[in-house]
């Protein structure tokens, strides 16, 4: 499921947003994608090297 939720906070979220957060590491066939959406919304962008690939 990919969040929809836009919502910036000026310091951290509530609990309550976090509390069903799930971390795990991504499947090789995810790479792609998630390039794409860090280059898109993270201000350091896609650094891949830490991938492995």
């Amino acid at each position: 499921m990919i969040s929809t939720n836009h919502q910036l906070f000026s310091a951290d979220p509530p609990v309550s947003f976090l509390k069903n957060l799930k971390v795990r590491a991504l499947e090789p066939e995810q790479y792609q994608r998630a390039g794409e959406l860090l280059d898109r919304e993270h201000y350091l962008g896609d650094m891949p090297q830490g991938r492995g690939t």
